[in-house]
């Protein structure tokens, strides 16, 4: 199965992902990418699970933590400014919606898919440090392998104290001469290549290095910055301006033209403000510039008619649909489905049977309806029932759900094949689960454990020695983790990665599903939402789980004792932090070793008062826990009250 192919099924599917399933995906194919080097999809099609996310559960943690991830014995260098992602978007209607809030004046650089690179120069002009994004604030060390990159100059032209970020990269014409035949990409060659643990391989790959961003003394605009990157010695790629955000779309279309012919891969325009003081006042997010944005190239898109829409049930009662369109072939390939996300895209386009629609590959990946070109003879009409149990549908929002839970035969077989897929017991098919169900033998989760060998072969197409291997991947799983037992139940909001976070803070299942709401709401990550679905989830399913631990034996996961430079202190952040979000100003300190209490106690190490309206820095006024920490300190207390800045210097 080609890569290209495998994308589009995986971006079928996650159509009907509930955000729980979503959110394993994402983490997946994140830790595929970053971690292994090793992706089973292709970057739009990620970027579009990603979007998809977003859309479903825009608060989900995940979303926070994209990106490079540091390897624990690795050394690490805090960012002085924050290594932010950057904000996608696909086509002129998302571009205009941020371009309409921003002043006239762009500058346009091709989207290089490399390694982020940030470089410390001396005041000397001698290269200092190099460090890779990481997780935005702090980044591996790479300083002796930056050097043995022809690209990166050890010392300036002209001394002076600065930071460069640039990206590492692999020209194509090197990677196709020399490494095309046994390495998938030039990105991941060259992540790998960058992080070898004698530098001095690191040499013989010959990587490239362009550099995009001077970070020192404040220049007036993107131009200054372009012209005194190339007298600093530094490579640019290639740079265009324009004054207006229409003038940018000639550009987009030239630039997506001649991307073949560059000699590196990528798949977009990075668009930013011209002038820095402007950049400086939109601020950022804790994620994202304001100032700046990513402009993906389009697929191909084409011309087609809508033959119907089908509706499908998933095991969280939501009921999607999906266009059935007459074939077109879009990049190679023949699409036949076409994605619509939820019931209120089907009424926003108007849509009919009959219709001529705008299709296009969005990311050059996902089958997307833009727009419908000419309507059609019958309306499509939202259902009123469900398609598979018959109750009558509730619409919240842009959603169509089914209430019926798992009396409905199409969500009890999502919640069977959620719960095999998660425990990893294999081998069992979409059909096979409906068999079981409409013969009645599975109606709750501890059938599974229950089956027979007479059961399985009496169903269609299941011989003794399927059935066997199937009776064997369930008895394999009678002793799990309690983090994979969890994630496995299928609790509202409890994914993947949420069972392993309240698992690592509580490892025993029989206190963990104990815990209120407001015990979960001391773990990093967990919000309102999050641990009331958490403490219904555990209460409406107790029988269940009860009946299901008959027949599994949970393996407590122990927590690894966390050292380092904050081991045995506690950190309170309050008001308004400037250059990082409360709950990544946590997970830092955790990560050092220090504790994060909910509240202002005699015992705390420091409050930390964020800058953004200060009154440490300024007028500003004192919040309620600056007051009781003073009043404290006053009493028998020695709470150090300090800056944000303060803070990032203590982690630096």
């Amino acid at each position: 199965m080609s890569m290209d192919r495998k994308s589009q099924q995986i971006l079928t599917a996650a159509q009907e992902m509930s955000a729980d399933e979503l959110e394993g995906v994402v983490e997946y194919h994140h830790r595929l990418y970053w971690e292994h080097h090793a992706p089973e999809i292709d970057d739009p099609a990620f970027d579009q699970l990603v979007e998809r996310l977003k859309e479903i559960r825009p608060t989900s943690p995940i979303l926070q933590n994209l990106g490079p991830r540091i390897a624990a014995q690795s050394s690490t260098i805090v960012h002085v400014t924050p290594m932010l992602s950057l904000d996608k978007c696909y086509g002129e209607e998302a571009f205009m919606k941020w371009a309409q809030k921003m002043p006239p004046g762009f500058m346009l650089t091709p989207k290089i898919d490399g390694l982020a690179l940030s470089l410390r120069y001396d005041a000397a002009g001698f290269l200092q440090s190099a460090a890779t994004r990481g997780n935005g604030l702090k980044g591996e060390d790479v300083t002796a392998n930056a050097l043995m990159i022809d690209d990166i100059p050890r010392q300036l032209k002209t001394n002076m104290g600065c930071e460069i970020r640039g990206e590492v990269y692999m020209t194509l014409s090197r990677f196709n001469q020399v490494y095309a035949d046994d390495f998938s990409n030039p990105r991941n060659l060259a992540a790998g290549a960058l992080k070898q643990k004698d530098a001095r391989e690191t040499k013989v790959y010959g990587l490239s290095f362009f550099a995009y961003d001077f970070i020192g003394n404040l220049l007036a605009s993107e131009s200054e910055k372009h012209e005194r990157l190339i007298k600093l010695g530094f490579k640019r790629p290639p740079t265009f301006f324009a004054e207006s955000a229409e003038q940018i779309f000639d550009h987009v279309l030239e630039q997506s033209a001649k991307r073949h012919e560059w000699d590196y891969e990528t798949d977009g325009l990075v668009i930013r403000i011209q002038d820095t003081k402007t950049q400086q006042e939109l601020g950022e997010t804790a994620h994202h510039p304001r100032y700046a944005i990513a402009y993906k190239f389009q697929g191909e898109s084409a011309t087609t008619v809508l033959n119907d829409v089908e509706w499908s049930v998933a095991r969280t009662g939501a009921v999607t649909p999906v266009a059935c369109i007459e074939p077109v072939n879009l990049s190679g390939a023949m699409l036949s489905r076409a994605s619509l996300h939820h019931a209120g895209m089907v009424t926003s386009m108007d849509l009919s049977i009959g219709a001529k629609v705008q299709v296009a590959r969005r990311g050059g990946v996902i089958p997307h309806i833009e727009h419908v070109v000419e309507p059609g003879a019958y309306q499509v009409v939202l259902p009123e029932a469900c398609p598979s149990c018959q109750t009558t549908l509730r619409l919240s929002g842009d959603f169509l759900y089914c209430d019926n839970g798992t009396q409905c035969l199409a969500q009890r077989a999502g919640v069977m094949e959620h719960f095999l897929k998660v425990m990893e017991i294999d081998g069992f098919g979409p059909k096979h689960i409906t068999q079981l169900i409409e013969h009645d033998i599975l109606n709750e989760l501890s059938d599974i454990y229950r089956l027979s060998l007479a059961q399985l072969t009496g169903l269609e197409r299941m011989g003794a020695k399927l059935a066997t291997k199937l009776l064997d991947a369930i008895e394999s799983k009678r002793a799990v983790p309690t983090r994979t037992f969890l994630a496995a139940l299928g609790v509202r909001e409890v994914g993947v990665t949420m069972a392993k976070t309240l698992t690592t803070f509580e490892p025993n299942f029989m206190d963990l599903r104990q815990l209120a709401a407001e015990d979960l709401l001391q773990i990093h990550g967990v919000g309102e939402s999050i641990a009331d679905a958490f403490v219904s989830g555990m209460l409406k399913r107790r029988s269940e789980i009860d009946e299901l631990l008959r027949f599994i034996e949970l393996v407590d996961t122990p927590t690894e004792d966390v050292t380092g430079q904050f081991t045995g202190l506690s950190f309170l952040f309050t008001g308004k932090l400037s250059q990082l979000s409360r709950k990544e100003a946590q997970k830092m300190v955790q990560d050092a070793g220090g504790e994060t209490p909910g509240s202002v106690t005699k015992t705390l190490t420091y409050l930390v008062v964020g800058d953004e309206g200060s009154p440490l820095l300024g007028d500003g006024q004192k919040s309620s826990k600056h007051k009781k920490a003073e009043a404290l300190n006053e009493k028998e207390a020695n709470i150090k009250i300090i800056t944000e800045t303060e803070f990032m210097r203590l982690l630096a």
